[in-house]
């Protein structure tokens, strides 16, 4: 999103590069995801309809939902307390 407007996305072109150095690129399958799907759902959008990836597929209930499944690979990390 713009600094000054949160509301407007960036252009493609502004973000290209980093999108890439992230591994995400137009000929890959991307499943995006969040701890809700809000977030998720706006990333959805933005690189299938701003970035024009063909194959981007949101991972409905995400984080959350996925975590309570107990029967499900997820790594955990113990907090400490200060």
């Amino acid at each position: 999103m713009e600094p000054e407007n949160t509301h407007k996305f960036l252009d493609f072109k502004a973000v290209e590069s980093q999108l890439t150095q992230a591994g995400l690129t137009s000929n890959k399958e991307i499943i995006v995801y969040c701890g809700t799907s809000r977030e998720g759902s706006l990333l959805r959008f933005y690189l299938k309809h701003v970035a024009k990836y063909p194959n981007v597929r949101l991972r409905e209930g995400s984080w959350k939902e996925y975590v309570s499944l107990k029967q499900l690979p997820a790594e955990t990390i113990e907090k400490k307390n200060p």
